[in-house]
């Protein structure tokens, strides 16, 4: 029973991980290509 206690943390773990990411990396996308003249 560990062995699915582990694999949905470790899921919810990645998951959590590769949203922040996406998120992260599409906002950075959008406020560079809607104003790339600021930097």
């Amino acid at each position: 029973t560990t062995n699915y206690f582990w694999a949905g943390i470790s899921l919810i773990v990645i998951a959590g991980y590769l949203a922040t990411v996406a998120t992260t990396s599409l906002f950075a996308y959008a406020a560079r290509r809607r104003d790339p003249a600021r930097r």
